[in-house]
């Protein structure tokens, strides 16, 4: 356990010491939304993109150390512990990533942003997907429909099920960085592969079970 601790502890150090080693680069008002077509459409001072994204990062690492004390299932995230670190540090890493190619955008003339946000997300997903399987039943992490939770075969298949439209969402995400066709339609269909797919199985898994 510790050692997931460290490997945290070096990954926000890098984010804040790299946030501040670019803070003299930085314009006084830095873009800190995008619409779907990878145009800023919000600003917002050079000191909250430095000391907010930090922020968010210890908050976020906060929240996934209270998670497990708090489930009424606790004691099933020893049966999963290492994926479960897993899927923090990819969670972690992506908004580190976030970070970087939000300064990117400002640092580095003509990038992409569009692009390098659906890489970042295919990539996250498709790794998400990957270890869904492992996941046993809790009530924070994973596909947690009523009967996936009342049933552990039910869980069970619902999670690898999960994974599945979770890789498949991210190959798409992937494919449309370099396509960039219709970004609202992908959104679209990545909802319906992760949410609706997921849920309609475990009911289905149910319904065939009585």
């Amino acid at each position: 356990m510790k050692k997931w601790f460290y490997i945290k502890l070096v990954l926000f150090i890098l984010l804040l010491g790299g946030s501040l080693l670019v803070w003299q680069y930085l314009p006084e008002q830095v873009p800190s939304h995008w619409n779907f077509e990878g145009v800023p459409d919000r600003y917002w001072p050079r000191i909250y993109s430095v000391f907010f994204a930090p922020g968010i990062y210890l908050a976020m690492w906060g929240v996934f150390a209270v998670l497990p004390k708090i489930d009424p299932r606790k004691e099933k995230y020893q049966q999963f512990v290492d994926a479960w670190n897993l899927l923090q540090m990819i969670f972690l890493v992506f908004f580190v990533y976030l970070q970087a190619i939000m300064f990117a955008y400002v640092l580095v003339p003509g990038l992409n942003f569009t692009r390098m946000i659906l890489i970042g997300l295919g990539v996250m997903f498709v790794l998400i997907g990957n270890y869904m399987g492992k996941i046993k039943q809790n009530y924070f992490v994973g596909v947690k429909t009523p009967w996936a939770l009342d049933n552990v075969d039910n869980w069970n298949k619902t999670q690898r099920v999960g994974g599945w439209m979770f890789v498949i969402a991210g190959l798409i995400f992937l494919l449309e960085a370099f396509w960039q066709w219709q970004i609202v339609p992908v959104f679209i269909v990545q909802i319906i592969l992760m949410v609706l797919v997921p849920f309609a199985y475990s009911y289905y898994l149910f319904r065939i079970s009585k």
